[in-house]
């Protein structure tokens, strides 16, 4: 029984959009949206990635080996039951 699969088919299709101007409108906020969406999330992470410099430097200034200072970042997560729970395992 042979298992090889067949190269897949592919092909380039080239389309030209001619959007009237109610469809420029709604392409031009679409793109906007997911432009804010996308600077919000990077905003986000960069909060996260300075806050967990933060706990790291306030972990060395209180004492803790530098290299044993960046562990595992607490993660808040949704359980199944009602609430959030910290996750505060470190990782070696």
């Amino acid at each position: 029984m042979d298992t090889e699969q067949a190269e897949p088919d592919l092909r380039a299709y080239k389309y030209r959009l001619d959007p009237n101007a109610d469809q420029i409108r709604a392409l031009s906020q679409a793109a906007g949206a997911a432009r804010v969406s996308c600077n919000m999330l990077i905003a986000r992470n960069l909060d996260a990635l300075k806050a967990g410099w933060a706990a790291v430097r306030e972990l060395i200034t209180a004492g803790t080996d530098a290299a044993e200072a960046p562990g595992k970042p607490v993660i808040v997560t949704k359980s199944k039951s009602s609430g959030h729970r910290i996750d505060a395992g470190r990782s070696h």
